[in-house]
């Protein structure tokens, strides 16, 4: 599953007060570009399917997927 923010997006909030109802209008300034292309998501190397059964039964599959990755040997500091 993608992070549930969206990489583009945008911030720098500022406000301004309406003149005859004196409401306070928040609105953004400025709108950040981290990713290019037309997918505005950013999506795992590997996505692991979670199911409810599997909460229910106590098991993680993603920690699951981990620890059967295997494990590379560290190099020696020269």
């Amino acid at each position: 599953m993608p992070i549930g923010e969206k990489p583009n997006s945008f911030s720098e909030v500022d406000y301004k007060v309406l003149p005859n109802s004196r409401w306070r209008l928040h609105h953004s300034t400025g709108f950040y570009t981290y990713l290019k292309g037309p997918e505005n998501m950013v999506r795992p190397h590997v996505e692991v399917p979670t199911r409810w059964e599997d909460a229910k039964a106590g098991r993680d599959p993603v920690l699951e997927w981990v620890f059967a990755q295997p494990v590379k040997a560290e190099r020696p500091a020269s």
